[in-house]
């Protein structure tokens, strides 16, 4: 699953899903040199922004796509 905010969404179990940024928005950004905001333990909303992301061009608030809790945070 794709959203129109670059994010893709991945069901990797029934209770886990794992959400990234898509190649347009890893290009938007340039290179990542700061990861923020995100606290793993975080119960989220759908909308809610979970993460940061500042690039040399830009940065980006992530939304979360669907209700969830923040397990874990992998830098790229």
């Amino acid at each position: 699953m794709y959203s129109q905010d670059h994010l893709w969404a991945k069901s990797v179990s029934a209770n886990i899903v794992v959400v990234g940024i898509s190649a347009i928005l890893e290009k938007i950004l340039g290179e990542p040199f700061k990861i923020s905001d995100a606290v793993v333990g975080s119960v989220l909303a759908q909308g809610d922004s979970f993460v940061t992301i500042e690039g040399f061009k830009i940065s980006a608030d992530l939304r979360a796509l669907s209700v969830g809790q923040l397990f874990k945070l992998i830098n790229f």
